[in-house]
């Protein structure tokens, strides 16, 4: 099982306008790669009936990439002003049937 700390920014634009300003400055468009990808994904979270891990501050997700499944657990962390840093476990599956084996 992989072992990784997870740092995420969220932000807010205040003005709309703001997000195609953003998009086409020329630093962020010279980051861009010349093909377009997507990537599709399905995630479920699971919990239990009375939300023991979202009221210990843990999720428990599995996610559907292709044809693989990987299972994680992220918490024990902290979230302030949009930045969450947090602990983050990752195991691939077989299926996508929740385990609780480490």
């Amino acid at each position: 099982m992989s072992n990784f700390q997870e740092v995420e920014l969220k932000l807010r634009l205040e003005d709309p306008k703001a997000y195609e300003q953003i998009l086409n400055d020329p630093l962020i468009t010279s980051l861009r790669s010349s093909e377009t990808r997507v990537k599709d994904y399905e995630t479920i979270y699971y919990d239990t009936e009375q939300h023991d891990l979202i009221q210990n501050q843990l999720c428990y997700r599995i996610r559907k990439f292709s044809k693989s499944y990987t299972a994680t657990v992220k918490g024990y962390g902290t979230s302030q002003e949009g930045l969450s840093i947090r602990k983050e476990w990752n195991k691939k599956l077989e299926s996508e049937t929740p385990i609780i084996e480490p």
